[in-house]
């Protein structure tokens, strides 16, 4: 099958390792479906960051960036979809069989109508965020005067990452025909319990008696880094050899140092900077081997509306045989259940937070059972064979209902 995907941004780091859950799921998708022999084009949005050689799994296929001049997102997301719809008219002559959309906001529906009305394509979109009302950047609120349907109403299959965005799907009237609910892929190859930490601990100049905190995320706050900020606070009269590294991805300069600044000041409220280790914004090679040198993962985030609603690095991190801590938001409680595959907490509740990791600091055993549940749980619910099974099923429906 010959099958065009479409992101609206894919961004890539200096090494050539992609930024951001819906890039990742989208490659590791490519990937499982280049090995089962169909053939891949990409269409990806380039807003500066777009290092082509980096897509060497389409091998089978073509890559086309389409130059994004506009800042504003929900203007950038206009230009997007009027852009692909004329080069998806370009590329018809390569017998396209299938469009495969991969984003959040509902308003990319409208890169299916084009090829629905004119070339008859068949269209799957992969939603990966809740449709809700908070919106993080005031730009995007223009979207809640158009129903979300509107966009989605030429789209043949809408694959949510979760379900909690096929309830937010439903609650706009999608109908339940046309939801399938398929997990986002994580390479258990890579990220798996068998994966050692010793280089990250050596390169950080980590004791043995040194327990390891890890963030990965940007600084919005959304990701909620401000509660484990207080939550460290309140720990380390008691536990001083606890290390808090951070992962921190890259966002607009100006608002990381206006953010970075604020959680600074909590740091040092605490007197704790000597106890975090502060890594990016920008990439860090071998994240499976960093994930493997901590001893707890926490994702304090207040809400998953914006962002992945199943948070890519708590999915590696759990593959990896790590005790998770979460908040209960989104759908994260559909993977991190609060009793085997992790523990999870209100959102904004530093004490909360902090009572758990001392209880997973002073209890080894269940801090290793959790690991173990939730590496399993990943491997047999997460694989890309597994997702990419699933997803070959949604084509074969579109494609039965195409022809018939």
């Amino acid at each position: 099958m010959n099958i065009c995907q479409v992101t609206p941004e894919i961004a890539f780091y200096e090494d050539g390792s992609f930024e951001g859950g819906v890039e990742n799921s989208m490659v590791r998708i490519s990937e499982g479906l280049v090995n089962n022999a169909h053939r891949l084009f990409l269409l990806a949005g380039d807003t500066g960051n777009f290092k082509k050689e980096a897509l060497s799994m389409f091998k089978a296929g073509d890559v086309e960036t389409i130059n994004l001049r506009t800042n504003m997102p929900i203007l950038r997301g206009i230009e997007f979809s009027i852009k692909t719809a004329f080069k998806i008219a370009k590329m018809f002559n390569k017998k396209i069989d299938l469009i495969h959309l991969h984003a959040g906001y509902p308003h990319y529906g409208l890169i299916a109508a084009a090829p629905k009305l004119i070339y008859k394509l068949p269209t799957v979109y992969s939603v990966y965020t809740p449709f809700g009302t908070k919106v993080e950047d005031k730009d995007n609120n223009i979207l809640k005067l158009i129903n979300p349907r509107y966009f989605l109403s030429h789209v043949d299959r809408i694959i949510a990452i979760s379900h909690n965005v096929q309830r937010s799907l439903e609650e706009i009237k999608i109908s339940k025909r046309k939801i399938r609910v398929i997990p986002p892929p994580i390479d258990c190859n890579k990220f798996n319990p068998s994966v050692t930490g010793d280089k990250w601990r050596q390169k950080l100049e980590l004791r043995k008696r040194d327990k390891v905190i890890l963030f990965v995320g940007n600084l919005t706050k959304f990701k909620g880094l401000d509660v484990l900020a207080n939550a460290l606070g309140y720990l380390l009269i008691e536990y001083p050899n606890i290390k808090l590294v951070l992962v921190l991805q890259p966002e607009n300069k100006e608002n990381y140092i206006k953010r970075w600044n604020y959680i600074g000041k909590i740091f040092k409220k605490f007197n704790v900077q000597s106890n975090v280790i502060r890594l990016g914004p920008g990439p860090v090679k071998d994240m499976h081997e960093l994930m493997a040198a901590s001893d707890i993962f926490i994702s304090p985030m207040r809400s998953t509306e914006s962002v992945t609603d199943y948070p890519i690095s708590l999915l590696e991190a759990m593959a990896v045989g790590k005790a998770v801590i979460a908040s209960n938001v989104g759908g994260i409680s559909e993977i991190v259940d609060g009793k085997k595959t992790g523990i999870l907490v209100e959102p904004d509740r530093p004490k909360a937070i902090a009572e758990v990791i001392k209880l997973l600091m002073e209890n080894g055993p269940l801090a290793r059972s959790l690991g173990r549940e939730a590496s399993d749980f990943i491997k047999e619910n997460f694989s890309v064979q597994k997702v990419c099974s699933k997803i070959e099923g949604v084509y074969s429906e579109v494609m039965n209902e195409q022809s018939n």
